[in-house]
Order: C-alpha cells, then sequence, then structure tokens
C-alpha cells in the first residue's frame, strides 16, 4: 500500500512540475536592431535588422527613408521570434543615417505591453586608396610625384520620378485618376464655393504644392498641384473645377394682376424642398461610425479591431439611379485606412464624396485569444492531472480490496477438521461393534456346541 502511495504522489509531482516548466521553461521578450556595417564606405550596400522575440509585437523598423512593419504573435504556448531588413546604399562620407526600432512587445506570460524604443547610427566614412598595381609599400621615399585622383565618389542616385499616386477634391470629387494623366475636369453646384484638395506622393522623398482650401468663383476654376521629385524634376496636374452659374428667375410676362383670378380661392404656396443630394444611409456591418451619420457630413471615423480584410458597407443614395462607387475597401492593413465613396448622379451632373478613416488595430483581440488558448491549455492540463489521481484512487482500492481476501484467518478451517476426525472415529468404532458382534455370535455357537458334546 505504501508503494501505491509513493507511486501515485510521484505522478502528481511530475504532472505539476511538467505545468510550471511548460508555463515558466521560455524566453523573456527581448527586441534588438543591428546593422551589417556601422561605417560603410561611401557606396556600400548596408543591411539594418529589427528582430524580436515575444508573445506578442508590434513594432515598426524605420531609416534611410523606408519603413518596415513587424507584427504578429505566437499560438504556441512559448515566446517566438520575428525580424525584418531594411537595406540601402551609403551615400557621401560624413553622411549619417538614424534607424529606429519602435513599439511594444509582450511576453508570453505576461498580461500587459512593454514599449520597446531602440535606435542606431550608420556613419559613411571615405574610401580607403589602394596601392597602384597591387605592389606593397616600403619605408623607400617615393619621389615620383603621387597621381592625382580626379574621379569625385559616386553618390546614390536621386529619383526622378514626379507622379502621383492619388489626386482630387472633396466634397464634389472625380474619378478615374490615373498617374499619367495631368489634366482633370469636374463640375459642382453653384453653392458649393469652397472645396479641398488632396494628393498622395508616389514616393516617400517627393514635395507638393498646391493642395488644400480653394475658393471658388462662378465660372471656370483653374487649380495646379506640382509634384517636385527627389533629383528636382517636377510635375503639374491640373483641375479645372466648373462652378455652375446661379439661375435667376424669370419674370412672368404681362400683367400679374391681370392673370389672378378672382373667384379662385387662394392656397397657401408649398415650400420647395432643398434636398441635398449625396447618401441618406451609411451603415457598416457590426461596427459604429463617428460622428454619427448625416448627408452633408462628409468625413467618419471607426475602429477595427477584427483581422478582415474588407468592410460589409451598405449605402443608399437621395436621388434614384445614382452610381455609388467604393474605393480603397480591400486588403485592410494594420494602422490607418482610407475608404472613399464617390456619388453621382444619373447624368454624372452632381457629384458627392464621402471618407471612411479605418483605424484598424486588432492587437488587443489577439491578446484576448492567446488568453483564451492559455486559459484552455492551463484547464486541459489540470483535467489530466485530476483524471490520473482518480485513476490513482481506484486502483489503490482495488488492491487494498484483494489484499483483504489474501489475509491468514486465524482457526479456519478447524471445524472442517474436526468434522473429518469424527466421522473417522464414528466409522472405526461401527466397525470394531461389528467385529466384536461377530465374535459373540460365534463364541456363543462353539459354547453351545461344546455343551452338547459333553452332556
Amino acid at each position: 500500500m505504501k508503494k501505491i502511495k509513493s507511486k501515485l504522489l510521484f505522478i502528481i509531482l511530475m504532472l505539476f512540475l511538467g505545468v510550471v516548466f511548460i508555463n515558466t521553461n521560455v524566453k523573456a521578450a527581448s527586441a534588438s536592431l543591428s546593422a551589417s556595417n556601422m561605417n560603410p564606405e561611401e557606396g556600400q550596400t548596408v543591411t539594418v535588422t529589427g528582430v524580436v522575440t515575444a508573445g506578442a509585437w508590434n513594432l515598426k523598423l524605420s531609416g534611410a527613408g523606408k519603413s518596415e512593419t513587424i507584427y504578429g504573435f505566437t499560438q504556441a504556448n512559448a515566446n517566438a521570434s520575428d525580424s525584418k531588413n531594411i537595406s540601402f546604399v551609403a551615400g557621401s562620407a560624413g553622411t549619417k543615417y538614424t534607424f529606429t526600432l519602435t513599439g511594444d512587445m509582450t511576453d508570453i506570460n505576461a498580461n500587459s505591453s512593454e514599449p520597446v524604443n531602440k535606435s542606431i547610427t550608420i556613419t559613411v566614412k571615405s574610401k580607403t586608396q589602394s596601392n597602384q598595381g597591387g605592389q606593397s609599400s616600403t619605408n623607400t621615399p617615393n619621389t615620383s610625384t603621387p597621381p592625382t585622383n580626379t574621379e569625385k565618389p559616386k553618390t546614390p542616385e536621386k529619383s526622378k520620378v514626379a507622379t502621383l499616386s492619388n489626386l482630387g477634391i472633396k466634397p464634389n470629387d472625380f474619378s478615374g485618376f490615373k498617374s499619367n494623366k495631368y489634366s482633370y475636369d469636374v463640375e459642382v453646384p453653384n453653392d458649393v464655393e469652397k472645396i479641398e484638395i488632396y494628393a498622395n506622393k508616389g514616393q516617400s522623398a517627393q514635395k507638393i504644392t498646391g493642395t488644400g482650401t480653394k475658393t471658388l468663383q462662378e465660372g471656370k476654376n483653374t487649380f495646379s498641384v506640382v509634384v517636385t521629385a527627389e533629383a528636382g524634376n517636377t510635375q503639374n496636374y491640373t483641375i479645372n473645377v466648373t462652378r455652375k452659374q446661379k439661375q435667376e428667375e424669370t419674370p412672368v410676362e404681362g400683367n400679374p394682376e391681370e392673370n389672378v383670378d378672382e373667384n379662385k380661392e387662394e392656397t397657401p404656396e408649398e415650400e420647395p424642398t432643398d434636398k441635398t443630394f449625396g447618401l441618406t444611409s451609411l451603415k457598416i456591418e457590426g461596427l459604429e461610425i463617428q460622428p454619427e451619420f448625416q448627408t452633408d457630413v462628409y468625413e467618419y471615423k471607426l475602429e477595427l479591431k477584427e483581422d478582415i480584410d474588407k468592410l460589409d458597407i451598405t449605402t443608399l443614395s437621395s436621388e434614384a439611379n445614382s452610381n455609388i462607387e467604393i474605393t480603397g475597401n480591400e486588403n485592410l492593413v494594420e494602422g490607418e485606412n482610407v475608404i472613399t465613396i464617390i456619388v453621382k448622379s444619373e447624368n454624372e451632373e452632381k457629384t458627392i464624396t464621402y471618407q471612411l478613416t479605418v483605424n484598424k488595430v486588432i492587437k488587443i483581440e489577439q491578446e484576448e485569444s492567446f488568453m483564451e488558448n492559455k486559459k484552455i491549455i492551463i484547464l486541459s492540463v489540470a483535467g489530466i492531472v485530476i483524471l490520473v489521481i482518480v485513476i490513482g484512487i481506484v486502483i489503490a482500492k482495488l488492491r487494498k480490496e484483494k489484499s483483504y481476501d489474501s489475509e491468514y484467518i486465524p482457526y479456519n478451517g478447524l471445524n472442517n477438521d474436526y468434522n473429518e476426525t469424527n466421522e473417522d472415529v464414528f466409522e472405526s468404532q461401527e466397525e470394531q461393534t461389528y467385529e466384536e458382534d461377530i465374535n459373540d455370535d460365534e463364541y456363543r455357537k462353539n459354547k453351545r456346541s461344546k455343551g452338547k458334546r459333553f452332556k
């Protein structure tokens, strides 16, 4: 019995240590930032690497005009590693490149994240002058005039791209933008007195001028958006906005008093309904937009905490047969996404644009899912431990009952031996009595025969 208890305690101890080992045998969360060469020569290629080891992470590696997002989490019950690289060509001597690794990460055993803020600076040095002809230098003085190096160090060629990735106006936007199309025409109603021109860069080093709020005069208004490439060359985009003329009321010919019907009852004039063109309803399945939707409000924001690539958007136009075009509602990424909804009337005389700024943050959801998975693992291990304990108790009980059946009972079988002995004695006594009876009969017979003989 003691051996069984010892084995059972040993099994429980091993399972407990296994659970502790599973939950503690992980590396602590860490992040690092390194470069293949901290002092490169002019024209050399340098690779900068950001590495993170954690249960969940959301970091950004940036520098040299580039950036990479390091985002993810692990389903296993241990920290995992992830990394991203940025490569660039070193410029002229003395140029410094600063790279940063920022964001936050969460250890597999922690309930809250910890911030990450690392940086390194790479300084470019001049090219090392090599000996001509591969000859080694000696202490002998060189009387010849050293050759003059007239070649200038090569610098990375600057980009000459001066095209945009997007261009438009608010609230009466136009469609059909192409980066190689440089002129656009759009017509707006007379009540539109101001517009806002927006533009997106085609490359990060570009500079854009000509955007912002513009005042419209009646008739044609021409605006230019100038894009300057990194190399300095420029490209103009022209937007021609025509504001419709205000319609004047035409006077009624003749004397109005002569056309009045005296017998006709006067009825109150109905006020004309000035219905704003655009959307009358904008809904996103499972999400709320801020502020509350109104037809004449054109910009909205919402938070997306699910890892989905597309929103389920339902719209309703104020005019029948209107054309509604939705762009940007595909491949939603972590961070800020802009969805544009363009509403055009049937004859395309009226155009209205709505913008949805979607901030996609799925880290919280993933952390909750991670914690749920962790709870499931712990409950599963606990269930296994309890099952093993119950099985051990049942086995111990069965063995105990079996040991009771095999124990020695004092005087057990004594009555059986006593009965068997008495039966043997009784049978022997009966046989002896029978023999004595036979002997007595023979004795009597002999006696009688002898009496007769001597009589």
